[in-house]
Parts: C-alpha cells; sequence; structure tokens
C-alpha cells in the first residue's frame, strides 16, 4: 500500500501551515519530511514549533534527518522530542557512524517518541542492528531505504533477530506508524 509523505519549507512560515493542511484534508498524505541541512537551517528552529504543532493537529508524522552536522544534529532532534512528548518523531538518516549510533540509542532511551530509521546504516552490521534492538527496543526500529535498500535490508535478514523482530523492523513498525492495514 503506497502511502505519501509531503514536504514543507520551515520558512515560509503560514503558507507552509497552509501546505499541511492541504496535504493532510486533501492530499491524504500521512506525514511531513524535513531536511533541514538543505535549507541552511537549524533543526530546532523556533520556525519548527508551529510546523509541529500543526503536524501533530493534523495527525501527520515528522520525519526528520538527523546527523552529526551543524543544523541537524542529535541534541537538536532531542530538544523538539522534549517539547513535543506526545507526537511520535522518525529520524532519518541518523546511523551513519558510531557517534551516531551511540547518540541515537541514549536518546531513544530518553525518549520514547522518535522511532529509528536505519538507512543508511554505514555502521551497520549484524552485530551493531542487533545491539540497537536490544537498546532501543524491536518496536522502535524502521527499515528505510534511502534510496539504496541492499545492505540494510541484508543486514537484517541476516541478523539473529527473532523473525518477529525483523518483521517488526522491516514492516510492522512503519504499518502500525502510518495507520496500513495489512
Amino acid at each position: 500500500v503506497p502511502v505519501g509523505i509531503g514536504i514543507v519549507e520551515v520558512q515560509h512560515g503560514d503558507a507552509s501551515l497552509q501546505e499541511l493542511e492541504r496535504m493532510a484534508h486533501d492530499l491524504k498524505l500521512r506525514g511531513v519530511a524535513w531536511h533541514h541541512v538543505d535549507n541552511g537551517i537549524a533543526l530546532n528552529t523556533p520556525f519548527m514549533r508551529p510546523l509541529l504543532k500543526q503536524a501533530q493537529a493534523l495527525k501527520l508524522v515528522p520525519f526528520i534527518h538527523v546527523r552529526e552536522k551543524e543544523y541537524e544534529a542529535w541534541w537538536r532532534l532531542e530538544v523538539l522530542l522534549e517539547e513535543f512528548p506526545d507526537l511520535t518523531f522518525v529520524a532519518l538518516s541518523g546511523l551513519e557512524t558510531s557517534d551516531d549510533l551511540t547518540h541515537a540509542r541514549q536518546i531513544a532511551r530518553r525518549h520514547k517518541n522518535v522511532l529509528l530509521d536505519i538507512a543508511p546504516f554505514v555502521h551497520g552490521s549484524e552485530t551493531a542492528i542487533e545491539s540497537l534492538v536490544k537498546a532501543v527496543g524491536p518496536e522502535r526500529v524502521l527499515f528505510g531505504t534511502n534510496g539504496e535498500a541492499t545492505p540494510s535490508l541484508q543486514v537484517v535478514r541476516n541478523s539473529n533477530l527473532s523473525d518477529h523482530d525483523k518483521a517488526l523492523v522491516l514492516s510492522g513498525n512503519a504499518a502500525k506508524l502510518l495507520g496500513i492495514q495489512a
């Protein structure tokens, strides 16, 4: 079942809020994504607050890129996780290095409202995915491709995770999050 996720520009203010309305009501999208580094705007900029409030009201899941960069650092996402404890976020592309993996584990332990996308899982190996799932729980890890499914898919398939946990990571968690019926 295809599910659409839209994009709005952080700096467009009221126009972005109107676009969120259109995405939810007219286009029936299920989420909204941001890649802050592309706009040169910090992930936790004050402009994000009204957008996240609107996304929450419209039941749009925020998909936010996190990286060890100035604009998309993990600590910046944590600020938003604290401010919006009842909103579930998906952290995208945030597991590229061992530092990323450490930050992801620590933040996910402190905040139950974040799911971790494993693409790209450059640091990934079977033991790394097993360790991540053990640290945060299988219901908090999502399979993503970022355009290249094979490495992450094989890591999950070849891991020692239970079949149940593999099913959650590979599709079950995304289906639940996005309201997709099996």
